[in-house]
């Protein structure tokens, strides 16, 4: 999309940036890039730049990330406080 103006981006092209950054990039990160964009067309609707959000049909991919109440959560042991604050401890001086 580089050097083109706002209003001669097409939706398709959203959609082929989308599949060339999921080549490189994990889904999430995709789909906040193009959360972003839509952000940025829905700007420029606003502001009458362009009629229409280009990205606005573009779906976002599937990820696989499991919501935080879906993941087992657990305290640290004693142990593991002990050793969480001695490292700690040993950053927090070496500053």
């Amino acid at each position: 999309m580089g050097h083109r103006k706002v209003a001669d981006i097409e939706e398709r092209e959203v959609a082929l940036l989308q599949k060339a950054l999921a080549a490189k990039q994990k889904p999430r990160t995709v789909n906040i890039t193009i959360v972003q964009l839509k952000n940025i067309f829905e700007s420029a609707v606003s502001d009458g730049i362009i009629v229409r959000n280009p990205a606005a049909g573009v779906k976002p991919l599937k990820t696989d990330d499991k919501a935080a109440r879906e993941i087992y959560h657990r305290a640290l042991t004693e142990e593991e406080q002990c050793l969480f604050m001695e490292h700690a401890k040993e950053e927090c001086c070496m500053s």
